[in-house]
């Protein structure tokens, strides 16, 4: 009896577990194999952010050739070369001495423009061109009791700037960079101060001229936020 029982759980178990297919049963059969996986890089967000912030450097005239300053800004990812950026520079105080008055000007520029941006590596290169617009704060000390006209005490300027930037990533989201550019001013104007000498002849005193082209330097570090 147990020999029965034996045999007949035997036959049961090969209709139950299906033969293995060989190479050869599938290649005639016309079956394949699964293909394989694959894997994608997920592109970067069309809002993808990146925060710069730096020191700066700029030539404002012959009497305040190297004056120091901070920027940030904001750039938006438009396409896989091209951003969209916004920003703030502080700068400091321009300050001349002049023999009838001093002047000290401050100015706090804003700034919008577009970028173009090439990786190579770990390196990066980028061409931006901004569009700039300067509220200027113009304060007089007078050194002479015969002055009898003075620069007006706040106007606005506009420029374009030019911009060429290297950057170095050392970190995935973290880059430092350096770039150069030129400002160019629409409507800078000259400060000027008006009155009679001590020999009573009314004359003017320029006590800014500022160039209408002016150099920028600038070096920082930038963050990628998302």
């Amino acid at each position: 009896a147990l020999a029965l029982i034996l045999r007949f759980s035997i036959k049961a178990l090969m209709f139950q577990i299906p033969l293995k297919k060989t190479n050869t049963q599938k290649k005639t059969s016309g079956e394949s194999d699964p293909p394989p996986l694959t894997f994608s890089k997920p592109r970067q967000s069309i809002l993808g952010m990146t925060l710069r912030t730096g020191g700066l450097f700029f030539s404002y005239s012959g009497k305040a050739p190297a004056n120091p300053g901070a920027t940030v800004e904001l750039s938006f990812l438009v396409y896989d070369t091209l951003s969209m950026f916004a920003g703030y520079s502080w700068m400091s105080p321009v300050e001349v001495e002049g023999n009838r008055a001093d002047i000290t000007l401050s100015r706090h520029p804003g700034h919008l423009g577009v970028a173009w941006n090439k990786r190579w590596g770990s390196f990066s290169f980028s061409l931006a061109f901004m569009a700039v617009l300067d509220f200027v704060s113009v304060s007089t000390r007078i050194n002479s009791i015969f002055i009898s006209a003075i620069p007006p005490k706040a106007h606005q300027t506009f420029s374009v700037l030019p911009m060429a930037t290297l950057s170095w990533h050392v970190a995935s989201r973290v880059s430092v960079y350096a770039g150069v550019g030129l400002e160019f001013f629409i409507n800078n104007r000259y400060y000027v101060v008006e009155g009679h000498d001590t020999m009573g002849e009314y004359a003017s005193e320029t006590i800014i001229d500022p160039w209408m082209v002016q150099p920028r330097f600038q070096i920082g570090l930038e963050i990628k936020l998302f």
